[in-house]
């Protein structure tokens, strides 16, 4: 599994089927959060043969906090391939420090505001996550190209790009 050449998406029997190397795979993927516990069932899918793994990390941490994440799927499974689900939401400081860039939602039962996650208009924090995710991009294509094959770019609750999934009204940031 680690000579994999190429991911493709292609029809498979009329339908978007992943391929790996030309031949059809689900794409099934094991996600474990938080990742120091998931060994035992990292290695349970693996036996399984299962070797395709999400990943949760931020493009604000450091590379010694990436390696660690990898370095423990990989221990877990020799075989590991990786998906990372990279969070851009910037840390609770940078928040603090640019409250005009934090999203204004309020509360559609009682008014209430609430100031949560990163506007997405916010020039700033587009321009610093970029900087950021092209560093990590570059980091991973250099230190773990042999494993980690989908970056996934996530923000906003859930990292699902929604800024609430809650009954809130949301849009009322400065930066809108």
């Amino acid at each position: 599994m680690n000579d994999i050449q190429t991911i493709t998406v292609s029809n498979y029997k009329g339908a978007p089927c992943l391929h790996i190397d030309g031949e059809p795979h689900s794409g099934l993927a094991f996600w474990h959060a938080p990742i120091a516990s998931g060994k035992e069932e990292w290695q349970e899918f693996a036996r399984c043969g299962v070797h395709f793994f999400q990943l949760d990390i931020s493009c604000w941490s450091d590379s010694s906090e990436w390696d660690e994440r990898l370095r423990h799927t990989i221990e877990a499974d020799p075989e590991a391939k990786i998906w990372l689900r990279i969070s851009t939401v910037p840390p609770k400081e940078w928040l603090e420090t640019h409250p005009e860039h934090v999203q204004v939602h309020y509360d559609e039962n009682c008014g209430d505001r609430i100031e949560k996650f990163v506007a997405y208009a916010s020039p700033l924090w587009g321009e610093q996550a970029s900087v950021k995710l092209k560093y990590l991009v570059e980091y991973m294509e250099k230190h773990y190209a042999d494993r980690v094959w989908a970056y996934n770019i996530q923000a906003g609750d859930c990292g699902e790009w929604a800024y609430s999934w809650q009954p809130v009204l949301s849009g009322y940031a400065p930066v809108q």
